[in-house]
């Protein structure tokens, strides 16, 4: 699985077998459902690690979320716009 935060601090998971685009995630817990995102207190920040699948050593980042924590091959975090005054 692949992840990418947007520029807006939305989370968007790629999923083998699912196609080839990034689909963003919801948060079920937040009554509305809204993005999983950065601006949660319980989305944690993501780290490099290394884990063991199948007897072979997969190096990719772990990103703890509020009832879980993700496994994720490449990880892409898009820079927020600077949004200047005037």
């Amino acid at each position: 699985m692949q992840g990418k935060i947007d520029a807006f601090g939305n989370l968007l998971l790629l999923r083998e077998g699912f196609g080839s685009e990034f689909l963003p995630q919801s948060c079920f817990f937040s009554q509305p459902p809204r993005s999983c995102s950065i601006y949660c207190p319980l989305f944690g920040e993501p780290y490099k690690t290394k884990v063991s699948i199948n007897s072979k050593v997969a190096e990719g980042w772990t990103l703890t979320l509020c009832k879980t924590s993700l496994f994720l091959t490449s990880l892409k975090i898009e820079p927020t716009p600077i949004v200047q005054g005037d």
